[in-house]
């Protein structure tokens, strides 16, 4: 992050910008982005506008294994689903006499 102002009280001043990157990094951080990945495209954002490409294609990469997560949880909540919904008809099937 670049240099963030500070009052005269010491307490930093972000601006509307430094709080969209913020927030943007946040978001890059719940993707599971590592971390060289998030400080190349910062690196990359301050190069300027030639480096669009590169930046474009990070942010692809991340997309694709996003959707590659969210599938395996989609999987994983069938799973969970499955086994919730056989605990919940056996505690409703009515006991059988024991033998």
């Amino acid at each position: 992050m670049p240099h963030v102002g500070r009052s005269h009280t010491g307490q930093r001043r972000f601006t509307n910008r430094d709080l969209d990157w913020l927030a943007f990094v946040g978001k890059l951080r719940l993707t599971g982005m590592p971390v060289a990945d998030m400080v190349r495209y910062a690196e990359l954002l301050r190069e300027g506008e030639h480096t669009f490409e590169e930046r474009q294609e990070l942010l692809e990469a991340t997309r694709r294994d996003v959707i590659t997560r969210i599938a395996e949880l989609q999987d994983t909540l069938a799973v969970l689903d499955h086994k919730i919904d056989f605990y919940a008809s056996a505690r409703r099937a009515p006991e059988r006499p024991s033998a």
